[in-house]
């Protein structure tokens, strides 16, 4: 097996390697937030936001479920291993509250309490280590020197709870066009039109 891959195979068979999923992901995410100044915090988001697809058991899902999905249902589908932890602990370690955004990306930010719980679960960290650990492999620069401010205009907690929201919206229409275009090149070229 090659890989690992972000998603199944498109329509001419062809596989989205992993890695560059997650820095097309970060770059879109980085033009979006430079408009207001966060252009490095979504960079980081981005590439962190699917980082447990380098776990060998969402890989093993994958796969399974492309052959489920080709004709070979025996048995119910395939269920998808979380994919969101790895990058969620990774942002909450070095970005604080903007770990918000990864552990959304899919189903919508949550409250405070549930992302700490969510970052908190042991279960959660001793299975994504495995995943961190490839992707430390991968992607040599995987995180930042320095933890990247936000901007100067983010003064009260009004204002981070805004700032957080627009990195999560940079990041999920990010994921969706990188996405969408490895896919679906007939949309892509009519978006570019």
């Amino acid at each position: 097996m090659d890989g690992p891959w972000a998603h199944s195979a498109n329509d001419r068979g062809e596989r989205d390697p992993l890695v560059t999923h997650l820095k097309d992901t970060a770059e879109r995410a980085r033009a979006f937030a430079d408009a207001f100044g966060a252009g490095e915090l979504a960079y980081w988001l981005g590439l962190w936001h699917d980082l447990g697809k380098f776990h060998p058991d969402w890989q093993r899902y994958l796969l399974a479920a492309e052959q489920w999905d080709a004709g070979g249902r025996a048995g119910p589908k395939p269920q998808s291993p979380d994919h969101k932890a790895a990058g969620t602990l990774l942002a909450a370690e070095k970005l604080g509250s903007c770990a918000f955004a990864v552990q959304g990306h899919h189903g919508g930010m949550t409250s405070p309490a549930e992302l700490q719980k969510f970052v908190g679960d042991a279960k959660l960290r001793e299975s994504d280590d495995a995943a961190l650990q490839a992707a430390r492999s991968a992607i040599p620069d995987l995180a930042p020197g320095e933890r990247p401010a936000p901007p100067s205009w983010v003064k009260s907690p009004l204002d981070a709870e805004f700032f957080v929201r627009m990195l999560f919206s940079c990041l999920v229409d990010a994921d969706f066009l990188a996405t969408e275009w490895f896919l679906d090149r007939e949309r892509k070229n009519v978006r570019l039109a």
